[in-house]
């Protein structure tokens, strides 16, 4: 459990109680935001200043901060997909998938710098069918996760219209 100010709460069984988890203890900012725990037992720490990752087998802590490609120092969400991967967003927008071995971040698939990304101001999903349809699932899921406006866009239609595009849209073409 996170708190606003006090760092991480984690209940130990041993003491009966929870035991609380602060910068004195490598975290690194006392906000914690998010915490989650993956299938290989690692939790994630999204806080103030990034993402710390605490494996309690090896008792270690590793930190991934914007230096490492978190669009956002604020790391306020993190999810954990089925596959294990783990996307991470920011307060100020943009999201990350995190590369634990690599200690980086990193939107799949797609080129663009930290920068790039953290500029990202609106979205345009382009699809036809049934794709159409995950565009729209999409949509609802990066508006919530991301609060970046998205629009989603039947290809057919969009090859014909004249869209504004500007240097802060991302442009997704679903097939």
């Amino acid at each position: 459990m996170g708190s606003v100010l006090n760092g991480m709460y984690i209940y130990n069984p041993t003491m009966g109680k929870p035991a609380n988890y602060t910068t004195n203890h490598g975290i690194g900012n006392n906000r914690v935001w998010s915490v989650k725990e993956d299938k290989s037992g690692k939790i994630w720490i999204g806080t103030y200043d990034g993402i710390d990752i605490y494996d309690p087998i090896n008792r270690t802590l590793k930190h991934i901060g914007i230096a490492n490609g978190l669009p956002d120092i604020t790391s306020n969400r993190i999810i954990i997909g089925s596959e294990n991967i783990v996307w991470a967003s920011g307060v100020q927008g943009g999201i990350a998938q995190i590369d634990f071995e690599n200690n980086t971040a990193k939107l799949g698939g797609i080129n663009l710098t930290t920068e790039q990304i953290k500029n990202i101001k609106r979205i345009i999903i382009v699809a036809c069918g049934t794709s159409w349809h995950c565009g729209l699932v999409a949509k609802f899921s990066m508006e919530g996760f991301l609060r970046i406006p998205v629009e989603v866009d039947y290809a057919s239609e969009f090859r014909y219209r004249n869209p504004i595009i500007d240097n802060n849209t991302l442009v997704i073409a679903i097939s």
